[in-house]
């Protein structure tokens, strides 16, 4: 069974969309293996027969013939042929006719002559740019091997390619067209003078926030990452150690501070984010966003149809081969498929939550939880607080905040003192500061 009752009437109360489709009655072929391709194009998707557009249930006549016929037209009328499923739902004494699109591995789709893509609940022709993405994400032409017209020989920075060249065999050629030499998007990606100003969406976006929600008003630090591939990775792997928190590790003889965001770990996340996005989107830009209880390392372009979440880094699949091959020998990523896994190890060593991975919207987003303050806070006898240390997190617990002067009130010290053990707790994690000078407040990280 497809599709169970309960799945059903969630399907039913969403309404359609970019993956469900509902219709009255079985339409003519031509219009059928439309929608079929425009599902495959994208992420698949579901189509109901006997659902008006009103998403009421009038039931449809269908057996084993129309279901029959529905394999037919996906088989024969659509190039590359589609393997949908189909099945027969009895709700309410009124039958449904489900049918299952997969997302297609073998992209674009066509019908009619036509590559057609959903958008929202609408079924279009797909524009030039969108059809080059579904080339792209096909496998059948690479994206970093265009040619950037616009560029020569001169926008690549001489020194880091030579430097490049002595370190690994010599490969020079694989950066350029035959003919006229016109550096590709590789080439300008990880060699260039300033990929940036051929290449804008090349620039990493930076954001320390101030809490868990991504607000400009709570920006605390930011940076527009900018230079070659190597560059940014290593610019922005600073931004990370600038900004995370440090945790207290006191179970040896000795005490070790533990990075909430070990340096391999947001590393590897972080060079295969730029490695490996999809820069056909146009405007689409790497993030890296800080917040009190997680970073988050966005990426443009999602998973290929052929790789699933749950088989990541086990599965190989890169969708810039060439880039990913020259950061691997520059050391800055592990074979494909094996640094997920160290990833994972290390994480799990340190005692670390293991970082989640989702697709989101068109994007690959993989995101670092930061251990919650209060499990911390459970174990201070661990973490080397002074009894005074205690009373501080005790009373900005109750009153929401601390002030320097009110420390000094509820334990009998100085204000160098008093600045002193309050700063140490900001930075175990324990408390962050909002304000400056004399309004300094500090408050309990939850």
């Amino acid at each position: 069974m497809l599709l169970t009752s309960e799945e059903f009437k969630k399907i039913l109360k969403f309404g359609e969309g970019e993956t469900i489709e509902f219709k009255k009655e079985i339409s003519a072929i031509p219009d059928l293996a439309k929608q079929f391709t425009a599902f495959s194009n994208i992420r698949g998707g579901w189509m109901l027969f006997g659902i008006d557009d009103r998403k009421k249930v009038i039931g449809i006549k269908a057996g084993e013939k129309e279901k029959q016929l529905l394999i037919n037209v996906a088989r024969n009328n659509c190039q590359p042929h589609i393997a949908i499923k189909c099945d027969l739902l009895d709700t309410d004494k009124k039958r449904i006719l489900v049918i299952h699109v997969p997302e297609g591995g073998d992209k674009p789709y066509q019908a009619n002559g036509k590559v057609y893509v959903r958008i929202d609940s609408h079924t279009h022709v797909a524009t030039g740019e969108e059809l080059r993405r579904l080339i792209y994400e096909s496998g059948r032409l690479f994206y970093e091997k265009r040619p950037v017209i616009e560029s020569n020989l001169g926008h690549l920075d001489e020194k880091k390619l030579k430097t490049y060249v002595r370190r690994i065999l010599k490969q020079k050629q694989r950066f350029f067209r035959e003919g006229k030499i016109i550096p590709t998007i590789a080439g300008i990606l990880l060699f260039g003078k300033y990929p940036q100003g051929f290449l804008p969406t090349s620039t990493l976006k930076a954001y320390f926030f101030s809490g868990r929600e991504k607000d400009i008003r709570y920006i605390k630090d930011k940076e527009d990452v900018e230079g070659t591939l190597p560059e940014v990775i290593d610019k922005t792997l600073a931004f990370i150690q600038k900004n995370r928190r440090i945790i207290p590790d006191m179970t040896g003889v000795r005490r070790k501070d533990i990075p909430t965001y070990p340096d391999y770990s947001a590393r590897e996340i972080l060079a295969n984010a730029v490695a490996h996005r999809d820069y056909s989107l146009s405007g689409a830009k790497v993030e890296v966003l800080m917040f009190d209880d997680r970073m988050e390392v966005i990426s443009p372009g999602n998973l290929p149809p052929s790789i699933s979440i749950e088989r990541l880094g086990i599965d190989h699949y890169s969708r810039n081969p060439l880039i990913a091959k020259v950061l691997n020998q520059m050391e800055y990523i592990e074979e494909v498929g094996m640094g997920i896994r160290r990833v994972r190890e290390e994480m799990a060593s340190l005692k670390l939550p293991i970082p989640k991975f989702e697709n989101e919207g068109i994007n690959f987003k993989v995101t670092f939880l930061c251990p919650r303050t209060s499990e911390i806070f459970e174990k201070k006898e661990e973490v080397g607080l002074t009894s005074r240390q205690k009373k501080a997190i005790e009373y900005a617990k109750e009153k929401g905040s601390i002030t320097t002067r009110e420390y000094r009130q509820i334990t009998a010290i100085g204000k160098v003192y008093a600045v002193k053990e309050l700063n140490d707790l900001v930075k175990k994690g324990l408390l962050k500061t909002m304000g400056k000078g004399r309004s300094t407040r500090y408050i309990v990280i939850d």
